[in-house]
């Protein structure tokens, strides 16, 4: 997986491939999330994670479901699934969180973009998303790349093209709370974002 440098200001964010190994780093994310950040993640109240869906979260196998982890030294800030449809092997179910400190600095985004070079790179040229219509944030996110979305029963569900959430170039990729961030390839998969 190609890894990139994003430049701003504080706390050095590494981008990388979870596996079956990360079980208790996964599970002590998704624990300490806000009870609003669960909810916007499963779509319904999350107290605990179940044994069923941890087993869900954690069958990763790198290729028909992909995770991939944002880590702040040795703590997952957010977390990015990729899992391939099996009656549509080139599109692919997307989900994502990010840790209630993190959001709304463009972490999000930064995982999506993660997820999409994965997804090119193992076959797959469409991701598929179920939002609660509520959550703003993942919404416009989401909708940026011109996906076609439609909105039932207090969910916003749509489809794009994976290439969609790629940079459309090597310049500066902009977030309103972080004024510039300049993104450049690199061998080295730490980002710089300000929580």
């Amino acid at each position: 997986m190609s890894m990139h440098d994003y430049l701003s200001s504080t706390a050095p964010v590494r981008f990388q491939p979870l596996t079956r190994a990360d079980r208790d780093a996964i599970v002590a994310f998704y624990d300490a999330l806000s009870p609003v950040a669960r909810y916007q993640r499963f779509h319904h109240p999350v107290t605990r994670l179940t044994p069923g869906l941890i087993t869900l979260l954690c069958n990763i196998d790198g290729r028909d479901h992909a995770a991939i982890g944002a880590v702040v030294g040795t703590a997952l800030v957010g977390v990015g699934h990729c899992v391939r449809l099996p009656e549509m092997p080139d599109s692919a179910e997307i989900a994502f969180a990010v840790s209630d400190r993190w959001q709304g600095c463009g972490l999000g985004r930064l995982l999506l973009q993660e997820l999409a070079e994965h997804a090119l790179q193992n076959g797959i040229a469409r991701f598929h998303f179920s939002v609660l219509e509520e959550n703003d944030a993942a919404v416009r996110l989401l909708a940026a790349a011109d996906a076609s979305l439609h909105t039932a029963g207090g969910q916003t569900h749509g489809e794009a093209a994976v290439a969609a959430y790629l940079p459309s170039d090597n310049s500066t990729v902009f977030h309103p709370r972080t004024p510039g961030i300049s993104r450049r390839r690199s061998s080295n998969p730490v980002a710089e974002v300000t929580p």
